[in-house]
């Protein structure tokens, strides 16, 4: 089982990506009590999901609520082609 991200490798995510998610590009918000009324809010999440035998390390990336709910179980790869197949219609 993978580790729980550190105050500090989430820090070094958010200035890795700009402080934007890896999937949509959103800027992300923290701080405040807004968490579950805000789809912007930074989480994190796991490009390869653990319950496929992703860990932590190069593995996590930061990510707005909504990406990261609508990626749910998929890979990185599989969300970001559902998200082109939408776009494109």
């Amino acid at each position: 089982m993978a580790k729980r991200v550190t105050y500090l490798e989430k820090a070094q995510l958010l200035k890795k990506h700009d402080g934007k998610c890896f999937y949509c590009g959103v800027v992300l918000e923290f701080g405040g009590d807004d968490y579950n009324r805000n789809p912007n809010w930074f989480s994190t999440d796991h490009k390869i999901p653990i319950s496929k035998g992703g860990g932590n390390g190069d593995n996590v990336v930061a990510a707005c609520r909504r990406c990261n709910c609508r990626k749910h179980t998929k890979t990185a790869e599989e969300f970001m082609a559902q998200m082109r197949q939408i776009a494109n219609g």
